[in-house]
């Protein structure tokens, strides 16, 4: 919709001034984010990251390096030869007085004899202000299915609905290492590492909700995953949760360790 007040005049602005980083975050995920996978089977081995063949020789204890391109692969014994991945990554900036949290949507498409394939693009924009203002940038929702259409312009700031639950927030998989957050929010736990949560339910939600700073700095953001869906389990077993994170002990499965918790 069309800007109608001084901030989002102003964040439109900042946003057009914003530099190009799709091919930098393209190239971050491709490297640091995305599988590497080659497909074998009894004679030959496909590499998705350039799409040649090898010799199933080469693999050892279900890894191997490409011949022809040099990655580094996790072989699946299948036969297949195509291959997509999906993947929603973010980098946080400082603009001025906002804190601007970018998110992109990657889509990675791999097949044998060809190189692969992506396809990248920045669907939302969160500027937040110290006083707690905020803007959001962001393409339009398809209606009836969870995609993103249009352009990016100023949208409602309303998180969540009936029908969506985050209708205009994204909880990014990975944000680039070269984020950069205001100290107010490094204070709480939150880096570059933040997964689990989206970087708005986080500083909603820490706030008011002191287990949750404890999990975020303690970088249990296998719990953080949780949070929401089995908050009343969080809060019922946080004495047996403090006892792990006391003694740096890993729950391999977190969800299936709070309903045994449960049990």
């Amino acid at each position: 919709m069309k800007p109608r007040t001084k901030l989002q005049f102003r964040v439109v602005g900042l946003s057009s001034q914003l530099p190009d980083i799709e091919s930098m975050m393209t190239e971050w995920a491709n490297n640091d984010c995305l599988n590497h996978i080659g497909y074998a089977t009894k004679s030959r081995v496909v590499c998705m990251e350039c799409g040649e063949r090898f010799s199933t020789e080469l693999v050892n204890r279900k890894r191997a390096v490409c011949p022809h391109c040099g990655a580094s692969l996790k072989i699946e014994w299948s036969r297949k030869r195509t291959n997509q991945q999906f993947i929603s990554i973010g980098k946080a900036d400082i603009c001025e007085e906002f804190q601007v949290i970018r998110c992109f949507e990657l889509h990675a498409y791999y097949r044998e004899g060809r190189e692969p394939h992506y396809f990248i693009r920045e669907v939302l924009q969160h500027w937040i202000k110290d006083d707690g203002k905020r803007e959001v940038m962001a393409l339009a929702r398809n209606t009836g299915c969870s995609g993103w259409c249009g352009n990016l312009e100023i949208r409602n700031k309303t998180v969540g609905s009936y029908y969506y639950i985050e209708d205009n927030d994204v909880c990014c998989d990975k944000y680039h290492p070269d984020s950069v957050f205001k100290p107010q929010y490094t204070r709480m736990g939150i880096d570059y590492r933040l997964h689990g949560l989206s970087f708005l339910d986080a500083i909603n939600a820490i706030p008011v909700n002191p287990k949750l700073e404890t999990l975020l700095k303690a970088k249990r953001y296998d719990l953080l995953s949780h949070w929401y869906s089995l908050r009343y389990k969080v809060s019922s077993y946080w004495p047996s949760i403090k006892i792990c994170l006391r003694n740096k002990y890993k729950i391999k499965d977190a969800s299936c360790g709070l309903i045994i918790w449960t049990c």
